[in-house]
């Protein structure tokens, strides 16, 4: 049996956004980010970033339900928010864009 952490033990980093997105809530008040260019009053979003074994991220996937087309996972750029002129990329999970688009129009 594979070993459990806490949350706590995997962070690595408090992280901030480069670029705006729009951060949403759904319908059971989960927050999550939307990967809209159009949309209106983005922010920058501040999060913690942490470290996810190779193995686990399928069972990720599986748990965001990237095959129903709930989220995403895609490529973003932030940096630490102890530290400037540290930017670099990581994957994050984003709402499906089908999914945004109809919270948008509602």
């Amino acid at each position: 049996m594979g070993e459990f952490y806490t949350c706590k033990e995997l962070a690595t980093k408090s992280i901030i956004t480069i670029v705006n997105y729009l951060l949403a809530c759904g319908p059971y008040r989960v927050p999550f980010l939307l990967n809209l260019p159009d949309a209106t009053e983005p922010h920058l979003v501040i999060g913690e970033l942490y470290t996810v074994l190779r193995q686990g991220l399928s069972r990720l996937d599986e748990l965001e339900g990237m095959s129903k087309d709930h989220y995403e996972r895609l490529l973003i750029r932030v940096e630490p928010i102890d530290e400037e002129d540290a930017v670099f990329g990581v994957e994050m999970y984003y709402g499906h864009r089908s999914y945004g688009s109809k919270l948008l129009f509602l």
